[in-house]
């Protein structure tokens, strides 16, 4: 059986964060049950698997057409803003990748918008990131008065 725990040392994230996504992609699962799998190739995991591969749900895409006034505006459908959970004089993010413009909501917080971005880069344990953290102040040069 292969548990949450398991999934989660595999893709170096949090137990939480993994049984988070399972809740989120597994219909039908009551909160009380616990999540397991027969193996790694078991249907219900893919789909888990492949929102921690990929970073996002692989749900299809909903799509309008809109046209850009004369004064660069577009008006936005109701069920794009609903979508988003935004409201009359909420702001929102713009993005653009690729050819593509995508709309964020703005987040409050910059800092808990980023946090977690370089999540293992530095290391993957406290000590592995103290040695990093020793290793790089050793290099800098003394500030010359």
């Amino acid at each position: 059986m292969i548990t949450p725990k398991d999934v989660a040392k595999r893709y170096a994230k949090s137990e939480k964060y993994v049984r988070h996504i399972a809740r989120e992609e597994t219909p039908g699962h009551r909160r009380y049950e616990r999540h397991s799998w027969e193996g790694w190739d078991d249907p219900d995991l893919a789909r888990i698997l492949e929102r921690l591969e990929n970073g996002r749900r692989s749900e299809p895409a909903e799509e309008w057409d809109l046209t850009i006034s004369g004064k660069n505006q577009v008006t936005l459908p109701v069920a794009a803003l609903r979508a988003l959970r935004a409201t009359a004089g909420d702001r929102l993010r713009a993005a653009v990748r690729g050819r593509s413009l995508v709309l964020l909501p703005h987040p409050v917080s910059w800092a808990d918008y980023y946090a977690g971005v370089a999540e293992g880069v530095y290391g993957q344990t406290d000590e592995e990131i103290d040695v990093y953290l020793q290793e790089s102040r050793g290099e800098w040069e003394a500030l010359e008065e």
